[in-house]
């Protein structure tokens, strides 16, 4: 069982280190941009130069990439492998106690999850999958950055083009957009659906759900090996309201147990936007008819549902704060004292809508997810 804290700290891990990659790829963007705009060329000439560099900037830009996933990929890898072997505790927690309890089943029987095949094949996989996706939004966030530059360089050039503004100031206001914008990557599925996602949440939903799937089959294999075909979901204030409505029951994996709903099909485990799908935080773990403990009881719909709200309010301030401390760096780096002062109002001003929110929902203030460097 992957529990829900396991899966938000995993997320909130992912936010910091794509926020903080993101920040290092404008501040490069950003310095190249801020090159030569005080100098005596005309908008034409500037736009000219700065198209030309991209070759040079891609260039840049890969460094900055390859410097980065050196220590994204180990701190990744490690939280899924500690994430993983969480998750197949917990289970043992159960199953080492049911050992002991059926008569049935011989001491000595039970093997502890880290010395089982299916942990290691699972978290090989797990870890797998993450490298893949790392790579694959490596290879967009470059293709973002390239198309931020462009943006960057004629949104520039517009604006000096009446002579209202200098070619300085208009380096700095696109910049300054740049930076608040942030960046994007876009994903064509199958079908031919074009969805368009922010860096983060890219990696951050690719990677969590493939770590919770693979801890769900790792559960499900233990189950198999343990001689139990029952599951109980966990549940936790704040679900989506569509998830609420499965949440703390028990489940059987296969339809052999008679009275209880089968897993897949009460609550779309293996669906995209079923259990363990994309943003889920559910997780399962092994239930015993007779022997087993149902856990606590999940909380009302009417508590659920605001606890949901205030979540994704907090979510959304965070988010804030994020950015605006993105946009400090950024126009630091574009040498634009002005811009960043702004900045730093707007984190200010962030961070006291913050303080408010805390005192008033009663939520726990989560700094980690604030926060763009390490």
């Amino acid at each position: 069982m992957l529990s829900d804290t396991t899966i938000f700290a995993l997320e909130t891990e992912i936010n910091r280190i794509y926020a903080e990659v993101e920040t290092e790829l404008f501040s490069v963007i950003a310095k190249e941009l801020a090159k030569g705009a005080n100098a005596s060329l005309s908008p034409v000439s500037w736009r000219v130069e700065k198209l030309r560099q991209m070759g040079r900037l891609e260039g840049k830009l890969t460094e900055t990439l390859r410097q980065s996933s050196r220590h994204i990929q180990g701190d990744l890898e490690d939280s899924i492998i500690k994430a993983m072997l969480g998750a197949g505790k917990e289970d043992d927690a159960i199953l080492k106690t049911v050992t002991a309890i059926k008569s049935e089943i011989k001491a000595g029987t039970f093997v502890e999850v880290a010395k089982s095949e299916a942990y290691e094949k699972l978290t090989k996989a797990a870890i797998a999958n993450a490298r893949t996706a790392l790579n694959l939004t490596n290879t967009r966030a470059l293709q973002s950055a390239n198309e931020v530059w462009t943006r960057a360089v004629n949104s520039a050039y517009i604006k000096s083009l009446t002579g209202s503004t200098s070619l300085d100031q208009a380096v700095k206001q696109s910049i300054r957009e740049m930076a608040k914008q942030g960046s994007y990557v876009t994903y064509v599925s199958s079908s031919g659906r074009v969805t368009t996602t922010s860096l983060e949440v890219a990696v951050r939903r690719d990677v969590v759900t493939s770590v919770s799937q693979a801890a769900a089959e790792l559960t499900i294999e233990r189950c198999g090996e343990n001689g139990t075909d029952l599951v109980e979901v966990t549940s936790h204030e704040g679900s989506r309201p569509e998830h609420a409505v499965w949440q703390g029951k028990v489940y059987s994996l296969t339809g052999a147990t008679n009275g209880y709903e089968l897993l897949a099909i009460a609550t779309g485990y293996g669906e995209v936007d079923g259990l363990c799908g994309v943003n889920c935080r559910h997780s399962f773990y092994p239930y015993f008819q007779g022997l087993s403990k149902e856990g606590d009881p999940p909380p009302s719909k009417k508590d659920n549902n605001r606890t949901y709200e205030l979540t994704q309010k907090q979510r959304y301030i965070e988010r804030n704060i994020r950015a605006a401390k993105r946009e400090v760096a950024v126009c630091t780096a574009g040498n634009d004292p002005q811009g960043a002062l702004a900045a730093e109002g707007r984190v200010a001003s962030y961070q006291a809508k913050m303080r408010d929110f805390i005192e008033t929902s009663g939520l726990t203030r989560q700094y980690p997810r604030e926060q763009i460097y390490s």
